[in-house]
């Protein structure tokens, strides 16, 4: 009985419990907990920056670059959103900031080869080969990526490039020998038909050993130059390796180049004759030959044995345009007949820069001016220039003539100083003459008058070369140099002329001018009339607040542009003009937070606009606060026009505006000796040498440096420059200097 009932106990036990619902437990409820700021702000971070990376991969790109902006707000150290930035920032075209991101990059984190070879691409695409050097050789030395072989090849090959245009021979021999090793070490594995053929394999070792030599002869170690080229011409010369006869030709380039920098000028015009029989392309053979030819004092044979070259070498053009040259030095007048035959041939830069040169080495400022006007005749169309009303007529699609104008333009805008005083003095004896020059060739001169400071004796000489025909382009011209130095009445007078035979009216540009000159000439109701007349244009209507800023009506000025912002619609770049205008004004108005407001929020949207952060940093400066941003904006400001005129072929020109800026912030922050530089060369360039401010602030720094003698002379400079302007009128500044006058002296 016991045994059955336990066999039935396990039997019930086995079948399961009875099917009775479980009792519900109540979930316990656990606290959120607050997160802290800084948490919740790296959350958001990472959002956002997951955000732009979709965005990033649909194209979104302006989308992309506000997340990741808004992401690094959030987490200023993270190096993910901003390396995603310079990305964007590049394929957006935004270079400055790419290159500010990259930086900003490896700052944090050294190694990032990835990041630094993008931003040595950013730097080549700028022209500022030494910088972009040794970002290529920061990607070099990264422990990253060095296994990938083929990848690294690539960047040495552009660190190399980069040091070549940077005259920096040493990251050039860092290069080429390790391009050397890479190509021994894994000769198999290059050898593929996807990555090199044997015949290419060999040519790229030939090519280094080339490079190499080069940077040896910059480095000075001749003998070992030497070798690499003999290495490089054998490589180039064996059938079964480069097989390149061009290459080995090119030894004779290369050791006439040693030998140059060897100072033997004759042994490297011996070895330059050896590769000239290869009838090479390009200018810089011959151009070499020239310079060789002259040091070694067979001047006399250049034009000769250029032509005879010009027939063995019909293909290349280079003999005949320096053969032109050489016979212009000797025969003026059968060289320019030359030169006036071969403009018709004239298509390329080259051909411009040997004309130029030629025409500025033989002193020769009416040949030049008659070139000069030649061409541009050519490039305008029929009436272009002809007396009009408003507007220049419609421009055709650009022509051949218009390329050459442009060419001409660019390379005769290289001349040196010294060109520059005969040309104005051809321009006088010119007008003096009955000759008037074309309004190019005029703009021309102007240009480089305004870049050597002599605009005092190019205003003159313009007018009366233009005196006997008036011309719009050419008065508009004369009125630009002369408010550059501030001659009101003269501008007033010009305009009375040309309104005068323009049955009263004013062309648009002439209009300002005139309305300004006699604003600061205190007759008001004259300029309000101009104004007035052309009234319907937004640039007349910032013209007019311009003028109420002369006249120190602050508020009525500060209404015209508030009225334009309401009804105008402005866009673009002429948002940007209004703005800017408006935040004079505000300033004048003494009305700073509201005038800072609206610039931090236009630099939100561009922060690389050069003129708003000189303008902003200057006036933070003025009023003394926050001065070490002030001093960042300025210079960044210097940095990126410095940048833009590297890349437009202009690396030794500066803005005298932002010096001026930088001196004073500089000035400010008790930095004198500094400040005294920057202002210096701030007055050395036409656009601010007549600007009372600038001398008086050149004044505050010699008084502070204790020498008055030169702070009177500034101090005096600025007097007689706001005796002129309403900027010595203005918060009563000329009496003010004149008051430190008497300190000085």
């Amino acid at each position: 009985m016991r045994l059955i009932a336990f066999v039935l106990a396990s039997a019930i036990a086995s079948a399961g419990e009875p099917d009775i619902p479980p009792r519900e437990e109540k979930p316990v409820r656990v606290p959120a907990q607050v997160l802290s700021p800084a948490e919740e702000a790296r959350r958001d971070a990472l959002t956002r920056f997951g955000v732009g990376f979709f965005r990033t991969r649909d194209d979104r790109l302006v989308e992309a670059m506000k997340q990741y902006r808004a992401a690094l707000q959030n987490d200023p150290q993270a190096v993910a959103p901003q390396r995603e930035l310079v990305r964007v920032y590049a394929e957006l075209g935004r270079d400055a900031a790419a290159i500010r991101a990259a930086r900003a990059v490896l700052a944090k984190d050294l190694d990032d080869s990835e990041t630094a070879q993008r931003l040595g691409r950013l730097l080549v695409d700028g022209k500022k080969y030494a910088e972009a050097a040794k970002a290529f050789q920061q990607a070099a030395a990264s422990p990253r990526g060095k296994d990938d072989f083929t990848a690294r090849l690539v960047l040495l090959r552009e660190l190399g490039n980069a040091g070549e245009k940077a005259n920096d021979h040493a990251a050039r021999e860092i290069a080429a020998r390790e391009q050397l090793a890479i190509l021994a070490a894994n000769k198999a594995a290059l050898l593929k038909p996807d990555l090199f053929t044997p015949e290419e394999f060999h040519r790229r070792r030939a090519r280094c050993y080339e490079d190499l030599g080069q940077a040896l002869v910059g480095l000075r170690k001749f003998d070992s130059a030497s070798a690499a080229f003999e290495t490089a011409r054998d490589l180039y010369a064996d059938p079964k390796a480069g097989n390149d006869r061009s290459g080995q030709a090119r030894l004779h380039w290369n050791l006439s180049g040693s030998l140059a920098a060897q100072g033997e000028p004759e042994k490297a015009l011996k070895e330059l004759e050896r590769y000239l029989e290869q009838q090479p392309a390009g200018f810089a053979p011959y151009e070499r030959w020239v310079k060789l030819m002259t040091e070694t004092n067979r001047g006399s044979e250049i034009a000769g044995t250029l032509a005879r070259q010009a027939k063995l070498n019909p293909t290349n053009p280079a003999p005949v345009w320096l053969a032109a040259a050489a016979t212009l030095q000797r025969d003026p007048e059968a060289g320019d007949a030359v030169f006036a035959k071969l403009l018709d041939r004239a298509d390329k830069p080259d051909y411009f820069r040997v004309m130029v040169q030629a025409y500025e080495s033989a002193n020769l400022p009416e040949k030049f001016l008659a070139i000069a006007d030649r061409l541009f005749t050519a490039g305008r169309p029929k009436g272009y220039y002809e007396e009009r009303k408003d507007k220049a007529p419609d421009p055709p699609p650009p022509s051949a003539a218009d390329l050459q104008r442009a060419r001409f333009f660019s390379e005769a805008s290289k001349a040196t100083k010294t060109f520059t005083k005969p040309l104005i003095r051809q321009l006088d004896a010119d007008g003096k003459a009955g000759m008037t020059r074309f309004p190019d060739t005029l703009e021309l001169v102007m240009g480089l008058a305004t870049r050597d400071g002599q605009l005092e004796t190019f205003t003159p000489a313009l007018q009366v070369s233009s005196a006997r025909k008036i011309i719009y382009a050419t008065q508009k011209m004369v009125v630009i140099c002369l408010r550059h130095q501030r001659k009101w009445a003269e501008i007033a007078a010009i305009a009375e002329s040309l309104s005068n035979l323009n049955n009263g009216r004013f062309s648009l540009n002439i209009a300002a001018e005139a309305a300004i000159a006699y604003a600061e000439l205190g007759r008001e109701r004259e300029a309000l009339a101009v104004v007035d007349k052309m009234d319907g244009h937004l640039f007349i209507r910032i013209k007019r607040a311009e003028v109420f800023n002369i006249l120190g009506k602050h508020k009525l000025a500060l209404r015209e542009i508030d009225e334009v912002l309401e009804k105008d619609n402005a866009k673009g770049g002429n948002l940007e003009m209004v703005r800017q205008a408006q935040i004079g004004t505000l300033q004048l108005l003494k009305e700073h937070a509201k005038a800072e407001a609206i610039q931090r929020e236009m630099l939100d949207s561009d922060p690389d606009d050069q003129e708003l952060l000189n303008n902003f940093g200057y006036q933070l400066a003025d009023q003394g606060r926050k001065l070490d941003e002030a001093e960042a904006m300025i210079r960044r400001a210097i940095e990126l026009d410095r940048d833009a005129r590297i890349k437009a072929g202009d690396p030794d020109a500066e803005s005298g505006n932002y010096l001026d800026s930088l001196g004073w912030v500089l000035f400010k922050k008790g930095k004198f000796a500094e400040a005294r530089k920057a202002l210096e060369a701030a007055t050395q360039f036409a656009e601010v040498t007549e600007n009372g401010v600038v001398w008086d602030h050149l004044g505050d720094t010699y008084f502070r440096l204790d020498l008055k003698k030169d702070a009177a002379a500034a101090y005096a400079k600025a007097i007689k420059l706001f005796a002129g302007s309403h900027e010595g009128k203005q918060f009563g500044r000329l009496d003010e200097v004149k008051r430190k006058l008497k300190l000085a002296e």
